[in-house]
């Protein structure tokens, strides 16, 4: 599993998991893209801004770099492990490490529960972008 997680990631929806129902990202959150991008060494970035905003990840300096630096709303970054199907980031910017839960992962798809909000947890529908990665 863990050689299918390398790369970049794109948020494009959201699974209720009462109903099984996909919901399309756009339809279910402000106008923002998210991408998280899992590197083999055992480190991730993410990034999320506002929509329309051009973004890529230069495989060089190992950064995100857009068009306007400030539509960001959220930046992170640290480092990731992967047991079984639990997926631990430990962020540098808050300190507290994130976990979630793999669904599934393939060569285009990464599903992940989220842990629950209010009683409920999300599944999160990730889609590779590996033309976002310059």
């Amino acid at each position: 599993m863990r050689h299918q997680l390398i790369g970049l990631w794109q948020l494009t929806g959201m699974i209720y998991p009462e109903t099984g129902q996909r919901v399309p990202f756009q339809e279910a959150i402000a106008p923002t893209i998210e991408l998280i991008v899992y590197q083999d060494e055992g480190t991730f970035q993410f990034v999320k801004h506002f929509d329309g905003i051009d973004t890529v990840f230069d495989i060089a300096t190992q950064q995100f770099s857009g068009s306007n630096k400030h539509a960001v709303i959220e930046h992170r970054q640290g480092r990731w492990t992967l047991e079984k199907d639990r997926l631990t980031e430990h962020s540098e910017s808050d300190g507290k490490p994130k976990r979630v839960r793999i669904l599934s992962v393939n060569e285009t798809e990464l599903i992940i529960e989220e842990p629950p909000k209010k009683g409920i947890a999300l599944q999160m529908i990730y889609t590779r972008r590996s033309n976002l990665m310059k």
